[in-house]
């Protein structure tokens, strides 16, 4: 009997240090590629499958499950250093884009070089609820956002 009670505790002790670092309310999908924080954003995954069943045209979208809508429709390179994650890409006009997501709060700060306001579904409510920063300015930007800015790779 003692050494099942032991047996238990070491289960418990060795579940909760399994514990995420965030408790995820929007759950991984078959097309997530990354998820962040309580998964409020994925980066999912889509392509076009050929004959033989072979995966071509891989791309990869920022997608919100908070407002089930595409941030940035095609990514072309991304980075995740501690808390936040950078990313490069398109929006559905095609317009280039760069997002930094700070991971502990959910919130996106977003800027287009052409000053674009971003074409996703849901971002003046976004903006509004303060989990969206259209960034006007790139000196607005911090310095590790404008390293990644320029680490990153855009797409051709």
């Amino acid at each position: 009997m003692k050494s099942c009670s032991m047996y238990i505790l070491l289960i418990i002790i060795f579940l909760s240090s399994c514990s995420p670092k965030y408790n995820v309310i929007y759950k991984r999908g078959k097309d997530t590629h990354c998820l962040y924080g309580d998964g409020t954003y994925q980066i999912l995954s889509t392509g076009i499958y050929s004959d033989n069943r072979i995966l071509t045209d891989k791309k990869y979208h920022l997608y919100n499950l908070k407002y089930k809508t595409t941030v940035m429709h095609d990514i072309s390179d991304y980075k995740k250093d501690n808390e936040m994650v950078y990313l490069k890409g398109t929006d559905k006009e095609e317009n280039r884009i760069y997002i930094i997501i700070d991971i502990k709060t959910n919130q996106i700060k977003y800027y287009s070089s052409n000053e674009v306001y971003p074409t996703f579904m849901y971002a003046q409510i976004l903006e509004e609820n303060g989990e969206l920063l259209i960034i006007k300015d790139f000196e607005q930007i911090d310095e590790n956002g404008k390293k990644y800015f320029y680490e990153l790779k855009w797409s051709n």
